[in-house]
């Protein structure tokens, strides 16, 4: 598959200029490296540009698990504060957790003596279990 640029004509780029003209430069709208084919790494990769226009370093930091997998259960812990506090962060399937999302699928609740510690989620794409901890 050959690089292809993203479609202009998309509403986001059509509200920010910058990055049209960045994009127009070949250069990455996030961090504005230059875009050369050989810098991906795989067709799906060359596919994401197509679509967001984001270099490969970009969608590394982007689409990067929280986690190594392998090294950790399946279930999944994530701080209240840091999502409230705006930090991205991604369940393995690669869904962005949102505060109201998870709470919203609350499936039970963790008592720490008398004070709730937190609350057993489930990830709204895939369903994997995800504990959502009130620090």
């Amino acid at each position: 598959m050959t690089l292809t640029k993203p479609d202009l004509n998309k509403p986001a780029f059509q509200l920010n200029w910058y990055w049209r003209e960045l994009i127009l430069a070949d250069r990455c709208p996030m961090c504005g490296a230059d875009i050369k084919e050989e810098n991906f790494t795989s067709e799906l990769s060359k596919k994401e540009y197509s679509i967001s226009a984001m270099c490969q370093k970009c969608q590394d930091k982007v689409f990067k698990q929280p986690y190594n997998v392998e090294e950790t259960s399946n279930d999944l812990f994530v701080e209240i504060s840091d999502l409230e506090a705006g930090l991205r962060k991604f369940c393995y399937c690669g869904k962005q957790l949102i505060v109201s999302e998870l709470k919203a699928n609350i499936i039970s609740v963790d008592y720490n003596g008398d004070d709730i510690a937190g609350w057993n989620c489930k990830c709204v794409a895939c369903r994997r279990d995800i504990l959502l901890i009130n620090d």
